[in-house]
Formats: structure tokens, C-alpha cells, sequence
């Protein structure tokens, strides 16, 4: 059953109606600070990355959370996961207990079968924010970072350095990408803090479009963190960071055609959402980091230009 109620185009608002809110771990203690989101619809897994507790966090599709990825695992200090198709877990991590920045990949029961250590001179200067896995390539961005690394996901070794460029007031410079992300078909989406904008390649790293406007004013992004796409619906979803509302692109041509949210504490308003999945039923996963929680929302078209209110059936208290 697809959630996602009669999209058609133009569009140029959206009312998101929040269907749950992910906000307790597996011991049913509060989440602490989430910055990443993996939603696996063949296994039904939702993969939650808690940043504030060193740990992952396991969800079923009834969103009852039942296990949890922490240091007997192997996992540290976790910020940003993906999957590939044999069900492996890939987890970027960061520097602790004396070992360096790192991939640590995990089977699909969540054990620790090797990593992928960043420290050697082709990972230099690197400060990686996130990591997405397609075939037997892992891509890897990361701030003040000018591209896109390559990596064989079997041998970790780097296979290409791709350095991308674009205008940044008005100069022509390399820029760095805050998130990498791959849809069901294998295109490539990186989005850019330095140039407010996403661009979209296909899998052998051909431009396919670029999209967005840098700014601080209704549909323009001024720090975007987190990128999804979903072929199904036929949209792309930014969420930034900054200006605290997501942002909806037409799939095929990256037309600009609403927004949802702000900031806010009440359900479907945000504080520093950070990462965005969209599931094979169309529900849209958001980490909204300041607000403690993820935020599970499916969209309705409106009519007019503007940015309509959320709704969800109980009302939630500001968080502690």
C-alpha cells in the first residue's frame, strides 16, 4: 500500500501528515542526539544511528525498537550507514579509542567482519560526513573535502578521486558535498553546503541535472544535510539544516515544487534535521537531531504556493 496521496504536478505546497514518531531506544530510553537514517524495506528494518549514545539502533516496521549495534559490536562512534545489496552494514565511524576515522562493515547479523581504516595519504585532508554503498563502490564525502572518493568495498582501496566543480559567489571553485546517497535505480546524489544545491549523476558519475538555490528565504537552501530520493513517488527530498524545513524536487528534472516544516518542537516541525530516507511505501524518515527523535511522515499536494501545517493525531510536549 503506498501512502502517498494523489501527487500530481504543479505542486507547490505540502501538508505532511506524521504517522509516527521515533523518539525511545531498544531499553526504552530516550534518544540522545540521531544524526543517520537506513531504511531497509526488504528486511524491514529501520537502522537509526545515535550519535549521543554510540550506537545503532534497530526498528522493525511496526517502528518497536528490538536490538541495538554498539561497542560489543564494534561501533564507537557511528555517524552515517548504508546498506548493499547482500544486506552488509556499512558504518562510517569516527576517531576512538586510538583507532583512526573508519568503514566498519558488519554481515547482515551484525557482526564485525572487517574496516576500512582513513588514514592512509589517498584519505588525507578528509573529513567524512557520509558514506552510501552501490554494487561494489562506496562513496565517501565529508566537509572542506573538494569531491568524491571512490572505494573498492572489497579492498578499500581508493579506485577514483572525483573532484567537482561549481560556482560559489560568483567564482568558479572545487566544492565539498555533507551527503552522498544512491536510489533504487543507482543514481548518485551528492548535495553541497558550499553552493545550495544537490546534483544528480548516474552510476558511471554522469551529470544528469543540478538543482537548488543557495539562500535563506522560502524554497532555497541554506545549509542542506540530508538527501533522498524515491523513483516511486517522483520526488527528491532535501532537508536543511539551517532553515529547518525539507524541500521537495520533481525526480526527473530537479523542478523546485514545495516545502514542508520549519522549526519547531510539535509533530512535523523540525530543530536541525540532518538526514532523510523515503521507504519502498513511500513514508519519508526524517532525523530531526535537536528534537531527539525521527520523524515518519507521508506528504498530501496542496493547491497554493506556501508552506502548510502538520497534522498528527496527538498532541507531543516540548522536548526536555
Amino acid at each position: 500500500m503506498c501512502f502517498f496521496v494523489g501527487f500530481t504536478l504543479p505542486v507547490r505546497a505540502f501538508k505532511p501528515q506524521v504517522l509516527k514518531i521515533l523518539s525511545k531506544d531498544e531499553r526504552r530510553g530516550k534518544l540522545v542526539f540521531p544524526t543517520g537514517i537506513k531504511v531497509d524495506s526488504k528486511d524491514l528494518v529501520i537502522y537509526v544511528v545515535d550519535s549521543g549514545k554510540d550506537k545503532i539502533i534497530l526498528y522493525d516496521f511496526n517502528y518497536v525498537p528490538f536490538f541495538s549495534l554498539s561497542k560489543g559490536r564494534g561501533i564507537v562512534t557511528p555517524i552515517s550507514i548504508d546498506i548493499d545489496g547482500r544486506g552488509d552494514l556499512y558504518v562510517l565511524q569516527e576517531r576512538s579509542y586510538g583507532k583512526p576515522q573508519r568503514i566498519s562493515i558488519l554481515d547482515p547479523a551484525g557482526i564485525l567482519e572487517r574496516e576500512i581504516f582513513l588514514n592512509s595519504t589517498e584519505y588525507k585532508n578528509i573529513n567524512p560526513t557520509s558514506l552510501a554503498v552501490y554494487k561494489n563502490d562506496i562513496y565517501l564525502v565529508g566537509t572542506g573535502f573538494p569531491g568524491v572518493l571512490v572505494i573498492d568495498k572489497n579492498t578499500g582501496k581508493v579506485k577514483k578521486y572525483l573532484k567537482i566543480s561549481d560556482e560559489v559567489e560568483g567564482f568558479k571553485t572545487y566544492i565539498s558535498f555533507s551527503d552522498v546517497y544512491v536510489d533504487t535505480r543507482g543514481r548518485i546524489y551528492l548535495v553541497s553546503e558550499d553552493t545550495g544545491k544537490f546534483y544528480v549523476y548516474d552510476n558511471k558519475f554522469n551529470l544528469i541535472f543540478k538543482a537548488g538555490e543557495k539562500g535563506g528565504k522560502y524554497g532555497q537552501l541554506s545549509r542542506p544535510a540530508g538527501i533522498a530520493a524515491s523513483p516511486l513517488l517522483g520526488i527528491i527530498v532535501v532537508m536543511d539544516y539551517m532553515r529547518h524545513t525539507g524541500l521537495v524536487y520533481d525526480y526527473n528534472t530537479g523542478k523546485f515544487l514545495g516545502e514542508f516544516g520549519g522549526e519547531g518542537w510539535s509533530p512535523g516541525w523540525f530543530a536541525g534535521p540532518t538526514d532523510v530516507d523515503i521507504d519502498s511505501q513511500g513514508r519519508i524518515y526524517i532525523v530531526d537531531s535537536f528534537n531527539k527523535r525521527i520523524q515518519i511522515i507521508v506528504l498530501t499536494p496542496g493547491e497554493n504556493q506556501g508552506i502548510w501545517s502538520p497534522t498528527f493525531v496527538t498532541p507531543l510536549q516540548p522536548v526536555e
